[in-house]
């Protein structure tokens, strides 16, 4: 008869060490010490002032009490929010909050590629060997395999993100879906081979993006123009920028060097500096083929890796212009083999002080021309910050260049 309690292990209650300056550091102001006691006590704690710290004994029926700061919380609950004084802590420093460069990277490039238009995607780090080989991964210690891995589609660690966004597009097309336009910023894995002769795995950051179908939505209002190898350009070029990067250029890979996964011809690098960061190209038709996607596809990735090592650059501050600019135009034939960007490169390696814009807006072959020759047609912009230019000025300015050009590419200038 009554009530028997078979408790043969109490659970322990836990002690919180409470600081009063921890009170008001929190909320600017605080209670008495002998405030907060009777406070305590009134909700139930036990508490133990005979050191500097108060020693709160927790009840059990408070499980939602486990660190000093809840304590805080309930004094200043009790003791009242309208005495809490409408000022900063004084005693407080605001730290501002610092990213890491690859996050920071990671932002930037994401929300310029968001912003143009294209879909975040994040893929499994996990891909086929099979693809890869097919891709151009020939040997087996440039490859990281899994110990256990589920099945044999995903045994190896990705070296490239281009797999995953090329499954991407697969399973859209699938789906009755064949304009994409995606991209990833994500890790990348390759041997790394050190003192000891293991080969832990080497991580890098990368960005890529897949384009395919159509450039812009099917509709009457539309034009019905397919992506290519300038869509995929440009958009890198935009990550780039908005990562920070200075001026990026354009290179050939060397035939041994070629990608195998690219088109040849059909891609090139990009640097900056003489450092690359990434490249640019079309996916070759056989590994179009493994992925069973039709249409041509363009790719492009960037290694945001590479980017944390160069200078930082600090944006500065330029006032719009108060003078206005002067147009001319210059175009040129040149031989087959002369690339536009070797015209611009020593075209800006003359350094005029005036030119401040240069660009390509036209390229033509055809039999006006002739067989073996192209025409190049660039927009040059010259501007003065303290005057309007006169005419001769420009004129001096513009014979120079058409001086240089035709010296150093026997160029014939069109219309002069």
């Amino acid at each position: 008869r009554g009530i028997i309690d078979v408790y043969p292990s109490p659970r322990p209650r836990p002690r919180v060490s409470l600081r009063p300056a921890r009170v008001e550091r929190l909320i600017g102001i605080g209670p008495s010490r002998e405030e907060m006691v009777r406070i305590l006590q009134a909700l139930g704690f036990a508490v133990d002032d005979s050191a500097a710290d108060l020693q709160v004994v927790i009840p059990s029926f408070r499980r939602d009490i486990a660190q000093e700061d809840d304590l805080v919380e309930e004094i200043v609950r009790i003791w009242g929010y309208d005495k809490i004084p409408l000022t900063l802590a004084g005693s407080g420093e605001i730290v501002p909050v610092r990213r890491p460069v690859t996050m920071r990277l990671s932002r930037s490039v994401s929300q310029a590629l968001t912003g143009a238009g294209l879909f975040e995607c994040l893929t499994y780090a996990f891909v086929d060997p099979d693809r890869l080989r097919a891709m151009g991964w020939q040997r087996e210690e440039d490859l990281i395999a899994l110990q256990n891995p589920l099945s044999r589609e995903r045994s190896v660690l990705r070296p490239s993100l281009v797999p995953g966004l090329l499954e991407v597009l697969a399973t859209n097309l699938y789906r009755q879906t064949p304009d994409v336009q995606v991209f990833e910023v994500g890790h990348v894995f390759g041997p790394h081979r050190d003192e000891d002769g293991d080969r832990p795995a080497h991580e890098e950051l990368w960005a890529a993006l897949a384009l395919t179908g159509l450039r812009q939505g099917r509709a009457w209002f539309a034009p019905r123009e397919r992506v290519d190898l300038y869509d995929a350009k440009g958009l890198a070029e935009a990550a780039l920028a908005a990562a920070g990067a200075p001026t990026v250029e354009t290179a050939p890979w060397a035939p041994a060097e070629w990608p195998g996964y690219i088109e040849r011809g059909r891609g090139a690098r990009l640097t900056v500096g003489a450092r690359a960061v990434g490249w640019f190209g079309e996916v070759a038709r056989p590994v179009r083929e493994l992925f069973d996607l039709p249409a041509p596809v363009v790719i492009a990735e960037l290694s945001l890796t590479a980017l944390t090592l160069l200078p930082a650059v600090t944006p500065r501050y330029q006032p719009l212009p108060r003078f206005p600019a002067v147009l001319r135009d210059l175009a040129i034939v040149v031989p087959g083999d002369v690339t536009a960007g070797e015209v611009e490169a020593a075209i800006r390696a003359m350094k005029l002080p005036l030119l401040r814009r240069l660009t390509l807006f036209d390229v033509y072959t055809g039999g006006q021309v002739g067989k073996g020759k192209r025409s190049l047609a660039w927009s040059l912009t010259f501007q003065a910050e303290d005057r309007t230019l006169t005419d001769k000025e420009v004129n001096d300015l513009h014979a120079k260049v058409v001086k240089e050009v035709a010296r150093r590419f026997k160029a014939e200038v069109r219309g002069g």
